[in-house]
């Protein structure tokens, strides 16, 4: 398995990259996807309860297995360390509560086939409760678009391509990665991943964002022709009211932001999007 990982592109590098995101441990405060469970929704009790039953399932075995208990260990430290590895614990754990007991439990069990008519009954109720719940769950595309749009600058972005603007582009990283997907003519400032922009540059992104004592100096917004963001960051309140940028676009999830040029127009009209 471990020469298998190698086959790729990259080579041993790979491996680097992987070290890499381990050791930046700066910016877990900052990702949503790095920080620990908060045991404040249901889907966090339930790994803590998968991962409980599956150190009942070791204890139970009639044997040790001591690649299991390092591997689980591994495993549920990983998972209560970064949200975004509780996938990891979660199948092992489902595995090993699975796992047969004893070895009488590991002899080949005859299956009964099943009937022509039960094959039928089954595939007629799949072919009846997907379209049934399509219709009434309302599955569509245009849904789907407004679900995105909800997190997503989707208008933003629209906008943008609608008027041609050109950047160099501000932005924070949560919205890098859509960003390069969405207006891949223009680079964004920044993106989440941590070996491409390391984690002071992001660490050292965050005051500007805050607008904190000198944001109107950093010289990354200086540079800037359109500037990106939620409402939640001080920095979009704080642009609304800076000679040098006028608001062009916004909606409930974003406001963008266009440099206030010499030969601009800066009372032309502000796009909003009810």
């Amino acid at each position: 398995s471990l020469l298998a990982t190698l086959i790729n592109p990259y080579g041993v590098k790979l491996f680097a990259n992987a070290f890499q995101y381990a050791l930046d441990a700066k910016i877990y405060d900052m990702i949503v996807e790095f920080h620990a469970m908060h045991f404040r929704t249901l889907n966090d009790w339930a790994v803590l309860l998968l991962v409980m039953l599956a150190c009942f399932a070791l204890g139970r075995s009639s044997r040790l297995r001591p690649a299991w208990v390092l591997l689980l260990g591994w495993s549920a430290w990983m998972g209560f360390r970064s949200l975004r590895e509780v996938w990891l614990v979660t199948i092992l754990s489902v595995v090993m509560i699975a796992a047969p007991r004893h070895e009488e439990d590991q002899q080949p069990v005859k299956v009964a086939r099943t009937s022509l008519s039960l094959r039928l009954a089954v595939a007629a109720a799949v072919a009846l409760i997907l379209p049934t719940a399509g219709v009434l769950w309302s599955v569509s595309s245009q849904k789907m678009l407004r679900q995105v749009a909800d997190v997503f600058p989707l208008g933003a972005v629209a906008y943008i391509h609608q008027n041609h603007l050109q950047g160099p582009l501000l932005n924070e990283l949560s919205w890098g990665g859509f960003l390069i997907y969405a207006v891949p003519d223009i680079p964004v400032a920044m993106d989440g991943r941590t070996n491409v922009h390391t984690q002071d540059e992001i660490v050292h992104a965050l005051p500007l964002w805050n607008g904190e004592h000198g944001w109107e100096q950093r010289p990354e917004l200086q540079r800037a022709n359109l500037v990106i963001s939620n409402h939640s960051w001080p920095l979009a309140l704080l642009l609304r009211s800076d000679p040098r940028f006028r608001l062009v676009y916004e909606d409930k999830t974003a406001v963008l932001f266009q440099a206030v040029h010499p030969e601009s127009n800066p009372t032309a009209p502000l796009y909003q999007n009810p």
